[in-house]
């Protein structure tokens, strides 16, 4: 019976002992998780930097310009020209001068006597062209023929040709250079010059190997 006792009793302190411990280890647990739960604010505050204004003070460069005086050119004498002295002619001196004298004046003469002579040869070769000229078309003419059908059908018109009359008065390079837009007049034309052939040869006046002639023909019905 007392070992009952005992041991019972034995339990009961140990019982009492572990509900001691538990409630002291639940407690503390309680206390920490009040503290977690309560949030700690703390108050951050940006300190801005202070910006320091800066004056730029501007400063005015003043530039003086020196002037370079230029210095003056002193002008360069002038030497005087020194005269040569006079050359004492002798008698040979003068009488080569007036040898010399003597031959240009005749070579002046001789020159006015050429371009006299070559414009009185111009002259006269001109004149004479002139007048063979004139021959010529009247000897060209003689041998013109009009038409038969023109001249009922009274045809008119002028017609210019161009040929070459050599020295010994043969023609060559018998040309149309105008028309008369009437095909049997510019025909009859041509064969003016074909029937005519030939006229009189250059006389001593022409010193040339041939000239060319340009003509106008014309075709004129006459009532």
């Amino acid at each position: 019976m007392n070992k009952f006792i005992i041991s019972s009793s034995f339990i009961f302190v140990i019982i009492i002992h572990f509900s001691i411990l538990n409630y002291f280890k639940t407690s503390k647990i309680q206390d920490s998780q009040i503290q977690d739960n309560n949030p700690i604010l703390l108050q951050i505050a940006k300190i801005e930097p202070k910006t320091e204004t800066k004056i730029e003070v501007q400063k005015e460069v003043v530039i003086i310009e020196k002037k370079v005086e230029k210095p003056i050119a002193k002008p360069t004498p002038i030497k005087p020209v020194e005269k040569p002295l006079p050359i004492k002619k002798t008698a040979s001196l003068v009488k080569e001068e007036l040898i010399e004298n003597k031959n240009l004046k005749n070579s002046e003469v001789t020159q006015k006597i050429e371009t006299q002579t070559n414009e009185e040869k111009i002259e006269k070769e001109n004149e004479y062209l002139r007048k063979y000229k004139t021959e010529l078309r009247e000897e060209i003419n003689k041998n013109k023929t009009y038409p038969t059908i023109s001249r009922k059908l009274k045809e008119q018109g002028k017609v210019i040709v161009s040929f070459r009359v050599m020295k010994n008065g043969s023609f060559e390079n018998i040309k149309l250079n105008g028309s008369s837009n009437i095909k049997r007049l510019d025909e009859a034309a041509l064969n003016a010059l074909y029937e005519t052939k030939r006229f009189k040869p250059f006389e001593n006046e022409i010193n040339k190997e041939f000239v060319d002639f340009e003509l106008p023909l014309e075709f004129i019905v006459i009532n």
